[in-house]
């Protein structure tokens, strides 16, 4: 299982402010502050800024797993 070196949840919370007030207030209706828990913000965040992140994320943690990649592909 191939899992992100980091809280994608987490790093969505750091993008938020740079979301159309269309798209943080019904976040924060939603609880996102109150549950300090912005995972569904990491499922629709489309902030070029934050896919950006997410990409260098998974580069570096795919070149870190080569070898389990290519394992788990029968290739190993």
């Amino acid at each position: 299982m191939l899992r992100p070196s980091c809280d994608v949840g987490k790093l969505s919370d750091q993008f938020e402010p740079h979301l159309p007030g269309m798209f943080r207030h019904p976040g924060r209706g939603l609880g996102t502050h109150k549950t300090r828990s912005p995972d569904w913000l990491s499922m629709v965040m489309f902030e070029p800024r934050y896919l950006e992140q997410l990409l260098l994320i998974g580069e570096a943690d795919a070149d870190e797993r080569v070898e389990d990649i290519a394992a788990g592909l029968g290739e190993g």
